[in-house]
């Protein structure tokens, strides 16, 4: 796929609404079943912004980790799960995040 910038802003939306369209026909998230989802939204969302990856990640509040759910990688075609992020030196990306 190429990247955003080599589409009309029309071409560029239709991409957005033709990933999701594929995102919510999909068995793992009418099922509940969160990981597989996530990797689902993952892939499709990476190839509809024209990007390398896409990272879902999960906000623990009690330890202020970020803890990687998925991260799909265009490149390699692989769904991997990233290391845990703390942020609890950080406390300006718990702000943004909540």
């Amino acid at each position: 796929m190429n990247e955003p910038e080599n589409y009309t802003q029309t071409e560029y939306e239709s991409g957005l609404n033709r990933a999701l369209v594929q995102i919510t026909k999909t068995p793992a998230l009418t099922a509940g079943i969160l990981r597989e989802a996530c990797m689902v939204i993952a892939q499709h969302g990476c190839q509809a912004l024209g990007t390398t990856r896409v990272g879902i990640w999960q906000l623990d509040r009690h330890t202020a980790m970020l803890e990687s759910v998925t991260c799909y990688c265009r490149d390699e075609d692989i769904c991997i799960i990233q290391e845990d992020f703390s942020c609890s030196e950080r406390p300006e990306y718990i702000r943004a995040l909540t």
